[in-house]
């Protein structure tokens, strides 16, 4: 099946603005989770792999996981020929295919929250998969007024932090935690431009 984002992936890792925000959040989670690597590991809506490759090292295995074929081929190719042994794509679809049947100490997810719309579900999935004593993140946008998408985009116009918190609560998770970690510069209209701000949660099992 076609996804709007097979035809993105060629050009994706062009935007140099999409490898520093990647290499932030990376480096906000790499603090978090630096007294329980090496470890197994789960990205969630990998991309071209921008965030999860920054950070595999600190992993003894890290499956990414994605629904776009095209984002995939794009990661398969710099696992070739970079070499790396301990990077794993997997394409994937936590609103409709079984949740596997293993289990990581940390899952990460960068820009992806915001186009699932059965926030609960997903959340559960991720809980699922999640070891005792994980730890769980999510990279997303604060709420905003829906100009980061702009008009027909179908999801979510970022995050309330509270109303999310409340979710992730209700799914299992504890020690809930925001930060804000960068901003996301976008022309909105001709001539006008505007920052997202970009949260980093933290939450652990």
């Amino acid at each position: 099946m076609t996804n709007e984002f097979d035809s993105k992936a060629k050009t994706w890792d062009m935007d140099a603005d999409k490898i520093l925000r990647s290499q932030k959040v990376g480096d906000a989670i790499l603090n978090e989770i630096r007294d329980i690597t090496p470890c197994k590991a789960f990205e969630y809506g990998c991309g071209t792999g921008l965030l999860g490759l920054y950070m595999h090292l600190s992993f003894s295995r890290l499956i990414c996981a994605d629904t776009s074929s095209g984002m995939l081929d794009v990661l398969k190719s710099k696992i070739s020929q970079e070499n790396i042994k301990n990077v794993f794509p997997v394409e994937l679809d936590l609103t409709e295919d079984e949740v596997p049947d293993e289990n990581y100490k940390v899952i990460f997810s960068m820009l992806t929250l915001h186009h699932v719309m059965n926030i609960d579900k997903i959340l559960a999935s991720f809980h699922q998969l999640l070891e005792s004593g994980g730890m769980f993140f999510i990279a997303d946008l604060d709420k905003e007024d829906g100009s980061f998408h702009g008009e027909g985009f179908i999801g979510h116009n970022g995050f309330d932090r509270e109303d999310l918190k409340a979710k992730v609560f209700k799914a299992g998770f504890k020690n809930i935690r925001f930060q804000t970690i960068t901003e996301i510069v976008k022309e909105v209209s001709k001539g006008e431009k505007k920052a997202f701000p970009l949260f980093l949660m933290t939450a652990e099992k």
